[in-house]
């Protein structure tokens, strides 16, 4: 992909590396002189001594060497010299990061590139030279008295001692100060090597720096922290990639203890694994615990039960009395708090599970010291719990009792247990729930695998193994929320494609699943919420059944915002917003950005810093972009436009929040621009204009190219035409960059199409015609205006796009799906504001046309699946294969984001006007995470 910079568009670098490298050459030639003027002096120094000897003036050699050293050439000689060597150095240098783009960088993170390598620099120049200038002071001297001594015979002690009786202190003084003057010449120099104004800019003007100057102090911590924020960032990009590469699982107390739970097949009376025995006594934790030793307080109830069972393993075995009791006493000390503290996180199978573990410390003699009333409410939520499963379906009911087999034992059906059974020999990749089917059936294959795990982790086991294929792909998804999916590309695509290879399964299978199957386990919440998610993607029209299912979804989520809606959990806070935001929003009406900023509170800590500092870097491009165009609406004189909406906010989220990349900056501008110079040209078509300036817009648009005859006939043609004009000269040149041909022809066709159909539009409602709907919809979808937004914008996404691609049939049909979904949501939302100003638009045809036979509310329904329908097939297209000469993927993407934008726009109203849009606007573009 082409890269883009965002400050700095050089239309050669090869120029800029010639004109650096002959700077360097003019500095050598400039440094080579100065050995000739030093030469000069010292020349001049010995003529000086010759001449006051020959005058019998030797005892004055010393105080006029002196002062001539101390007062003029100490302080001329020392910073010249110094301006030469080091100063031709940082010339070089600070030259070669302003080519290769550096300093652009440091203006993006916020700093002042003057104030972060000039200031140091100037400092450290001004703490040296200084002392430059003394020992240049003292060198000097010491070389002229030997040179007056071994070849004119004048005594160095007089010298000496007349030098030190002739000089004062301010003469050494005043000697240091000079030489300062001359680093205010090499700042100011190096201060305009840096500044915007020598570099190739915008068309539109930039302003030479937005950041103020700050104190030296300040400036260096200010920078430090930026650098310290890439580093981190890319410290961070490095530990998810080896993530991908390497998963990595902690053990699990509970699942280790049912492994070493488990008997010899040929020894009953022994451990079949000792070695997890031993794990258990040595790993107990200071307070009686077993389990992460700096675990979260919500993980208490996985913390009682992990402890229960490691206290049954040690019982069943008969080792580790000291150990036991510590296990009970934290047991009977944390079981009152833990069991009525809502925050905790109850493990799947948690009401089933530890109340069975309890029965069989009973059975086991291990006095655990709780109160009956207690330990009946534990048994009590048991029997709730397994009533509940019982109650569901067959496949339902017979996956649940498998996978929580550990809890039931000899009770448990073993032969449907077993059909459960994977290739690997476990159940459900569980070490648990195998090392309990080990334990009963005594299977060949589940001691396979438990062998398996223990020689990959050493006597301990994880909860779940293997995990990778799920480990990965649940980064995948976690990436692809938090918005820095795009780092880790080659990551995402291997992983999607080794996991297209492994599984096989058809998702969705049981169409006449009931959701009412879940229960209020968080976990299952979040499948739901998943499930939720994917039933969305509908494609077809016959896949009816994933409206069931997102019916069925939507009424549990609802209820479970509803039952914990004053749970101070806050894991289980965050995720009862996650539903409340996806239920607001639709998969086909949420924006990128907007899932980004959300999903950035959630995630472990390294990828929430990650997402976090990418986000606002993002965010501090698209403010710079933004005051960009703030500034080019007023010099293109839009703003003087009385009759055109002000939408520039509107206009560039709409791109930010879609194609927010830095690397897709162009797209961007693209897309906004040309989204405000649409509402200005659909408002002129509409209230601003007379027949004849419509007539004159277009004539002069379908003049380009050609030798001009037609001027515009009012001001406001000038302008909007003037402001298009520009726009297409623009696009175009930038586009030539990028595609490598010349594509102004067609931003031209774009435009004209447009303004042709607004001047039909325009015509029909001062003709008061009523067409057919044929006529309306087929002039309609492109009078919408989203033509010259998105396919102009298609050119700097990245694959070139040839003359055969934007005239193929698919590029064609993505444009009409696209606009059609648009257009038929604005007629729907604006339906009831168009009929008061006479206007026609799709509802109301429908009506007419239908003569009273479809009343208002069927008309809408009809439309809306018209609209579902023209949604499923565009993202049809959208996730077809690619072919050679078809649209690429990432293109075909831009008109499902547009797609998704205007779905956004008008999920409730009209989208322009309401209060809650303006300040989700302001916390994409202004607001920081």
């Amino acid at each position: 992909m082409r890269g883009c910079n965002y400050f700095k568009w050089v239309d050669n670098p090869m120029n800029e590396v010639e004109g650096l490298k002959s700077e360097i050459a003019e500095q050598k030639m400039r440094l080579e002189r100065l050995e000739d003027q030093k030469c000069c002096c010292e020349a001049q120094i010995e003529e000086m001594t010759v001449e006051l000897k020959l005058l019998r003036l030797n005892r004055s050699v010393g105080r006029v060497l002196a002062l001539a050293f101390a007062r003029e050439l100490s302080p001329v000689v020392t910073p010249i010299v110094v301006a030469g060597r080091i100063g031709s150095a940082f010339a070089a240098e600070l030259g070669t990061m302003q080519v290769s783009e550096q300093t652009d960088t440091l203006r993006v993170l916020g700093a002042n590139p003057a104030d972060y390598l000039v200031t140091p620099r100037v400092l450290a120049s001004c703490i040296a030279l200084p002392f430059l200038t003394l020992v240049c002071f003292i060198v000097g001297m010491a070389y002229s008295a030997f040179l007056a001594e071994s070849i004119y015979g004048v005594s160095v002690h007089i010298i000496m001692s007349l030098a030190k009786r002739e000089l004062r202190s301010w003469d050494i003084i005043s000697a240091m100060i000079k030489s300062q003057c001359f680093i205010v010449t090499m700042a100011m120099a190096k201060a305009m090597l840096l500044s915007p104004s020598n570099v190739h800019l915008l068309p539109t003007p930039r302003s030479p720096t937005r950041f103020p100057a700050a104190s030296f102090g300040k400036v260096m911590a200010t920078n430090r922290s930026a650098i310290d924020t890439i580093q981190s960032s890319e410290d961070a990009k490095e530990k998810i990639r080896q993530m991908f590469q390497k998963v990595e699982l902690s053990v699990s107390a509970y699942d280790t203890a049912w492994v070493a739970m488990s008997p010899s097949p040929t020894s009953p009376s022994t451990p079949c694994f000792p070695g997890s025995l031993d794990w258990i006594l040595q790993n107990q934790l200071d307070d009686g615990s077993w389990g992460l030793a700096d675990r979260d307080p919500s993980l208490g109830k996985d913390i009682l039960s992990s402890t229960l069972a490691c206290v049954l393993a040690l019982k069943t075995w008969g080792v580790g009395e000291q150990q036991i009791r510590k296990g009970v006493d934290f047991i009977v000390s944390k079981f009152t708090s833990v069991m009525n503290d809502e925050d905790c996180i109850s493990p799947i199978g948690f009401d089933v599970i530890f109340p069975s573990l309890i029965e069989k410390a009973f059975d086991m003699d291990v006095n655990l010291g709780l109160p009956p009333t207690d330990i009946n409410a534990v048994l009590q939520k048991k029997d709730l719990e397994l009533n509940r499963i019982q109650g569901h379906c067959a496949s339902f009911r017979n996956l649940n009792m498998a996978y929580i087999s550990e809890a039931l034992g000899k009770s448990q059906d073993w032969g449907m247990v077993m059909a459960y059974q994977q290739k690997n020999g476990s159940l459900f990749n569980s070490p648990s729930t195998t090392a309990a089917a080990f334990t009963e059936l005594k299977d060949s294959h589940c001691h396979s695998y438990l062998c398996s795990v223990l020689q990959k982790f050493g006597n301990a086991v994880p909860t779940l193994y293997p995990a990778d294929a799920y480990f990965r792909l649940y980064m995948v998804d976690i990436l692809e929320k938090t918005g820095i999916s795009r780092h880790f590309k080659e990551n995402i695509s291997q992983v999607l494609n080794e996991t297209f290879s492994l599984v096989c399964a058809e998702l969705l299978a049981d169409k006449n699943s009931c959701i009412s199957q879940f229960g209020g386990n968080l976990e299952e919440t979040r499948s739901v919420l998943e499930l939720f998610r994917a039933s969305q993607m509908k494609l077809y029209a016959h896949e009816s059944y994933l409206d069931k299912n997102i019916l069925d979804c939507r009424h549990f989520l609802e209820g479970q915002i509803t039952d914990h809606l004053t749970q101070a959990n806050n894991r289980r806070k965050n995720v009862m917003q996650e539903i409340a935001d996806t239920l607001k929003s639709p998969y086909h009406a949420s924006l990128d950005r907007i899932e980004n900023s959300i999903c950035s509170n959630f995630f472990y800590q390294d990828l929430l810093q990650l997402a976090k500092d990418d986000f606002n870097y993002c965010q501090s491009i698209q403010k710079d972009e933004f005051t960009q165009l703030q500034r080019w609406v007023v010099e293109s004189k839009l703003d003087k436009l009385t009759f055109s909406r002000q939408k520039l906010g509107y206009c560039y989220f709409s791109g930010a929040a879609t194609m927010f990349a830095p690397e897709l900056a162009e797209a961007r501008i693209s897309w906004a621009k040309n989204g405000v110079l649409t509402t200005v040209v659909d408002d002129f078509f509409d209230v601003g204009s007379c027949p004849e300036e419509q007539l004159n817009l277009i004539q002069l648009l379908e003049e380009w190219g050609e030798n001009k005859s037609t001027a515009a006939c009012s001001e406001n043609v000038e302008i909007v035409f003037s402001a298009v004009k520009d726009s297409i000269y623009e696009i175009g040149q930038k586009a030539r960059e990028w595609q490598d041909r010349d594509v102004t022809k067609h931003l031209v066709e774009i435009w004209l199409s447009l303004m042709k159909s607004m001047w039909t539009e325009a015509e029909m409602s001062r003709n008061k015609s009523v067409p057919t709907m044929e006529e309306y919809m087929a002039n309609a979808y492109i009078s919408f205006a989203l033509g010259p937004i998105v396919l102009p914008a298609l050119y700097f996404i990245g694959p070139k796009l040839s003359e055969k691609v934007i005239t193929s049939a698919e590029y064609q049909r993505l444009f009409e799906l696209m606009s059609t979904c648009g257009r038929l949501l604005n007629d729907i939302q604006g339906f009831q504001r168009e009929s008061e100003d006479g206007k026609l638009n799709a509802i109301s045809l429908r009506l007419l046309h239908s003569k009273g036979s479809v009343s208002k509310d069927g008309a809408i329904k009809e439309f809306k699946q018209m609209i579902d329908d023209k949604r499923g097939e565009l993202l049809r297209w959208v996730l077809s294969t690619d072919d050679d000469d078809g649209v690429p993927r990432e293109c075909k993407e831009v008109f499902w984001k547009m797609c998704k934008v205007v779905h956004f726009f008008y999920l409730k109203d009209d989208g322009f006007t309401s209060d809650e849009l303006k300040n989700v606007v302001k916390s994409i573009l202004r607001d920081p995470i």
